[in-house]
């Protein structure tokens, strides 16, 4: 399943390193904008909270969104479009 997850982490530079290493650890994954990131993999979006939320900051904020074919809508260069196509 291809999920968006959009993510802020103001001041927690520290546990970047460890968030990416989870993100990684969920499936394929590409950065479409800065904060932003297609992950297709076979987690549930709450399973996907879960395994990111521990290295989210006080003042961190994380959105997780399901990716429908025909259900969502964009302009992206050629590697998120072709990340995006192989996921659905």
């Amino acid at each position: 399943m291809l999920y968006m997850i959009s993510v802020h982490m103001p001041g927690t530079l520290g546990l970047h390193k460890e968030f990416h290493k989870s993100l990684d650890a969920l499936g394929q994954n590409t950065e479409v904008f800065p904060g932003t990131y297609l992950v297709n993999c076979s987690y549930t979006a709450l399973g996907i909270r879960n395994a990111l939320a521990r290295h989210l900051g006080q003042n961190d904020s994380i959105l997780i969104a399901k990716m429908l074919s025909g259900y969502c809508a964009g302009k992206l260069d050629t590697k998120a479009r072709e990340f995006m196509l192989q996921g659905n």
